[in-house]
Formats: structure tokens, sequence, C-alpha cells
């Protein structure tokens, strides 16, 4: 869920009504999606766009039902293991999670009356493209692991303490800081 910037109503433009009562509209959006939704989204991208079978890093903030588990573990590292490349992911610390796909969100709030894809003409106008459910695999059922987590007890790391390399051999590797191997 994710609440939009708030709007004022009405929104005009004279400055006499400037100081004038408005309404403040709150726009919360709740979007019940599973991670198969996105790992499906990302995988698909993954195959249409890195066909030179060089090493893929991936960057994500730490949101744990959409970045940070099994099932986009299992689906990134079943991409490894097909396409015989390396795919790092790497998780974004809090804080420190701008990335320039932010300027996306951003021009598409600003012209959200508009279509997506008038959104930008340059360099060229953002790609869009209608999913229906036949275009999503369920990467829920088809898991490799049961979990991420590298141990079960306390003094193990927690999901979000790792950063994970996914390795054609179907091992999952992981690492604690960006400078560990």
């Amino acid at each position: 869920m994710d609440m939009q910037a708030v709007k004022l109503c009405p929104y005009l433009q004279a400055s006499a009504l400037y100081y004038s009562m408005k309404l403040k509209v709150h726009n919360l959006t709740i979007y019940n999606i599973e991670a198969s939704v996105s790992t499906t989204i990302l995988i698909k991208h993954l195959e249409k766009v890195c066909l030179d079978k060089k090493a893929i890093v991936v960057y994500t903030d730490g949101c744990g039902y959409q970045n940070r588990n099994v099932v986009l573990s299992s689906g990134l590292l079943k991409y490894s293991m097909k396409y015989k490349v390396n795919v790092q992911q790497k998780y974004l610390i809090k804080g420190y999670t701008q990335m320039e796909l932010d300027s996306i969100h951003s021009l598409v709030e600003r012209n959200y009356v508009r279509y997506t894809l008038n959104a930008r003409k340059y360099p060229t106008p953002f790609n869009s493209q209608l999913l229906t459910h036949t275009f999503f695999n369920d990467y829920k059922n088809k898991l490799i692991y049961n979990s991420i987590r590298s141990g079960k007890t306390i003094e193990y790391p927690e999901c979000k303490d790792i950063r994970g390399l996914y390795n054609p051999s179907g091992i999952i590797y992981y690492k604690l800081t960006f400078d560990d191997p």
C-alpha cells in the first residue's frame, strides 16, 4: 500500500483563492500482490532484455514481501541455472534507497491524469504493457529452497541482513556486506 501525495481540492490557479479553505484529498491505494506476480514480471523482463549471458546485478529495496523472499530467490536461481549466468541481487540499505526509477514514479505522479505512455517523450517514452492473468507464473509452488535465511536460531543473520548471489550451480550464496567476496 502507498499514500499518494496530498492533493488540494479544488485545485485553482487564481491567487485570490490560494488562502481559501480547501479539502485535502488523501489517496491511499492498497493492492494485494503476491510475490509470484513481481517475480514473473522481473524474470520475463530478464529473459527479454538480458540476452548476452553477462552477469546480472539487480538492485532492490529491502521490502520483504516484494524483494526479500524465497519466491523471488527461487525465481532468480532458476533463471540463473536455466541460462547459466550469475545473477546477484543487492538490497539497498534503509535510508539509501533512492534509485533512478524513482524519477519515473515522480513523472508518472505529476502526470497521473495522462496515460503512463505519455509521461515521458525524451529520450524515449516509457514502455507499458497490459498484463493479464495468463502472463503470470506461480513461482510459489516451484520453490527450490523453503527459506533464504541461513539458519534458524538468533545467532544467524536474518533475511533483512543478507545480500544474495544466485549461482547457475543451483546453490544460493549470500554475503552480509557489499565488500564480502
